[in-house]
């Protein structure tokens, strides 16, 4: 029974999410959002969803082709790599930060990174895999 109540308790908190954020909002000049303008807010909301899963998952595709390489050729660095593939993991679609800022409602939001003890220490690998697809763009 608890079960089937946690599980209808989240889906209900989702659906009250979407519910929420398909709302009309009001605009920094005071006037309420017009459906066109609540859809293009949705739709840009997903985009940019849809942008960090690809991310992640390129990242992901890199770090995988990149292992399969060092298997067979039994290359020293294959540790290292494998490190990345766990850590990629372990941080998930939202692991990186976004640089880009957001507009909504012709309020611009910056976004300002929070530098995490961690994050420095892992910052120029996060990067290497990034490059890595540039740099080896015909393997890819």
């Amino acid at each position: 029974d608890s079960y089937y109540k946690e599980i209808l308790e989240d889906r209900y908190k989702r659906l009250w999410t979407v519910w929420r954020e398909g709302q009309a909002k009001v605009t920094a000049k005071g006037v309420i959002e017009t459906g066109e303008e609540v859809e293009e807010r949705l739709i840009a909301k997903r985009d940019k969803t849809l942008k960090s899963v690809r991310q992640a998952t390129r990242q992901t595709k890199v770090l995988h082709h990149i292992i399969e390489l060092k298997k067979d050729e039994v290359d020293e660095d294959l540790p290292t790599w494998q490190w990345l593939q766990q850590l990629i993991e372990m941080l998930g679609d939202d692991g990186m930060s976004s640089e880009e800022s957001d507009v909504e409602n012709n309020v611009e939001t910056v976004l300002q990174v929070k530098n995490m003890p961690w994050c420095c220490g892992v910052e120029k690998e996060l990067n290497i895999i990034d490059h890595q697809r540039v740099l080896e763009n015909e393997i890819f």
